[in-house]
Order: structure tokens, then sequence, then C-alpha cells
């Protein structure tokens, strides 16, 4: 899979685990560009959703391979890195 920005700002966003919620207000992405984005993410195995306890909402996370995507494709667009990049929050 190719990231996208909007790929890649969703797994910025997600780097430290986020609701769906909290995801559109960091981002500012239409709902409907989120659902699409995510789906790609998840069915490509780069986001896992979980259900925190006493919470009905999904939970978004990333995996373990989603590191070596980011960092790629932050060599790849070094002008597009969002601050606080993921090698310094891992």
């Amino acid at each position: 899979m190719t990231l996208t920005f909007g790929h890649y700002t969703l797994l910025m966003a997600t780097r430290h685990g986020v609701t769906l919620h909290q995801l559109a207000e960091q981002t500012n992405f239409d709902p409907k560009l989120i659902f699409y984005l995510l789906e790609e993410l998840v069915n490509h195995d780069l986001l896992r959703t979980s259900q925190q306890a006493n919470e009905e909402q999904d939970y978004y996370e990333l995996t373990d391979i989603s590191f070596s995507y980011i960092q790629e494709y932050e060599r790849q667009n070094p002008d597009l890195i969002i601050s606080g990049s993921i090698d310094s929050n891992r």
C-alpha cells in the first residue's frame, strides 16, 4: 500500500490511540473521508480497532507494521512531515 497524505495524517493522529470522535477533531477531515481512509488502513493492517473498558466506541491504534510505513513516508516526503515524528514518539 502506498500512503497518501490523508493516510499519513490519520496514522499520525492515531499514534497514541484515539476514538473516531477524537480523530475527527484532530484531523478536521470530512467524516466520509475519515471512514474511507480508516477502512483502507484497517484492511491493510496498519490500524487495529479495539474497545476500551466501559466504552461503546471503537478505539483505533497503530499496528507494528504501521511504524515502518510512517517512517518510509517521512523519508520520501520530508516537507510533509507532521511535527512529532513517529521516531520521537515510539
